[in-house]
């Protein structure tokens, strides 16, 4: 699920859901400049993404207008009307079959919106709920549940409670080097946002060192693309997770919404 940091999470993490991939950071999956309104940060750059769903009940049209207008008031910081719809839509979101996907992006969305106004407690529980849901439906090794990970620790980041939020990076880290490889920039960005908890939480040589792990993951990328294209052979093309975008702050990004992370934000 797959919510970027600074006031809340992201990825710089999942994503909005209703319109790209999910991390940070919405919340994410994402946000990657401080300063910025967390909510703005988390949909920084977000792709909107809409996962397909089985439905029992839910009405997909309206949770696809609710999703869709919360991301919009959120990007434009009409917070207050985001949380509103991101309500609503979850409210549409839980008519939907288990198997669907819509409950836990609308979960994740909504938790990132509760998170942006420091309501943590309630975003924690919203957070957990989405994870539990993406462990059972996905498995618990799974990219959703990399996302939720990501765009929980980022919460935790921004509620200062760093041991939780490094535990949880950890976790994320480890989901994503299994699903996407050790080299995948998705972990690299995970890691950037670890090291950023670790400098808030004044763990300055800690940061350093998982800096270094996030730069040399850039470097083999680097390293891969001009190989590439030295050989004449493009690169293929990647869609973009949401939360997936580096986040100084560390800002969860929206599922399955807009463009690092998904609609979740």
């Amino acid at each position: 699920m797959s919510q970027s940091e600074s006031g809340a999470p992201a990825e710089n993490g999942r994503r909005f859901a209703g319109e790209g991939d999910r991390s940070v950071g919405a919340i994410g999956r994402s946000a990657r400049h401080q300063g910025r309104s967390l909510l703005g940060a988390m949909l920084c750059g977000l792709v909107v993404l809409l996962v397909s769903g089985c439905s029992k009940g839910g009405d997909e049209a309206a949770w696809k207008k609710y999703t869709a207008a919360g991301i919009d008031a959120a990007r434009h910081g009409r917070q207050a009307e985001a949380t509103q719809m991101f309500e609503e839509a979850l409210k549409e979101g839980r008519r939907f079959a288990p198997e669907s996907s819509r409950l836990a992006e609308s979960l994740n969305n909504l938790a990132l919106a509760y998170g942006a106004e420091k309501k943590y407690d309630e975003a924690e529980k919203l957070f957990q709920q989405a994870l539990e849901l993406d462990q059972k439906r996905s498995g618990e090794q799974s990219a959703e549940v990399g996302d939720d990970l990501n765009n929980l620790a980022a919460l935790y980041t921004s509620a200062g409670k760093y041991d939780q939020a490094a535990e949880t990076y950890q976790r994320a880290v480890k989901i994503r080097e299994k699903v996407f490889g050790s080299a995948d920039p998705k972990v690299a960005i995970t890691l950037r946002n670890y090291a950023a908890m670790l400098i808030k939480a004044k763990r300055t040589a800690e940061a350093e060192l998982i800096t270094n792990l996030a730069d040399t993951i850039d470097r083999q990328g680097v390293a891969a693309a001009t190989m590439t294209a030295a050989a004449g052979t493009p690169a293929a093309a990647k869609t973009p997770m949401p939360n997936d975008t580096p986040a100084p702050s560390a800002t969860p990004a929206p599922r399955g919404s807009a463009d690092g992370a998904a609609a979740k934000l």
